[in-house]
């Protein structure tokens, strides 16, 4: 029995010149730390699409009295596959943080460098804002809709509150 060697792509055809400069450049010290501040970034997009994007179904849904819109448990598993993806796909990069107040936390108690927090906090709010922003404009016309109805009913304080489409972006007080 014969024993075979393995044969790369490599070995056959040479790879395209812009990845042997990316993979020279990506482990500098000037660039990696712009890889890590991207993997945060894309690590935080990855749960808050999907999650708030299942939090706007279940207020649009619990406005307009549509059945199976979106559950509580669907919202739930939106973010816990969410955050399986971030980490799988980032958190080997910059070390999975996606929040700042972990981030804060490793910088009191385990000794976080304080300047990388100072980069990984802005990415991380960048990635949950253009995610927000995305879920947005996917919605739009559904929101505009249910904010007109709201509007037409006379119930405009119900827009400001965690039940109103803007309760799916950010976090409001019950009136009362």
């Amino acid at each position: 029995m014969s024993r075979t060697s393995t044969v790369y792509l490599g070995d056959i055809r040479q790879r395209h010149g812009i990845f042997t400069i990316w993979e020279r450049q990506r482990n500098r010290r000037e660039v990696h730390w712009l890889m890590e501040c991207f993997a945060e970034a894309l690590g935080v997009f990855l749960y808050v699409f999907p999650g708030v994007g299942s939090t706007l179904g279940f207020i649009l849904g619990n406005i307009s009295k549509e059945q199976g819109l979106s559950s509580l448990f669907q919202i739930g598993s939106a973010y816990a596959l969410g955050i399986l993806f971030a980490l799988g796909i980032a958190a080997g990069t910059s070390g999975g943080h996606f929040n700042p107040a972990v981030t804060i936390a490793f910088v009191l108690f385990r000794g976080f460098p304080v300047r990388k927090a100072l980069r990984y906090i802005p990415a991380q709010i960048f990635g949950g804002y253009v995610a927000c922003m995305l879920v947005y404009y996917q919605w739009k016309p559904l929101i505009d809709a249910m904010v007109d109805g709201l509007t037409a009913a006379k119930e405009e304080a119900l827009l400001f509150t965690p039940n109103g489409p803007p309760g799916a972006f950010a976090l409001y007080l019950l009136p009362g």
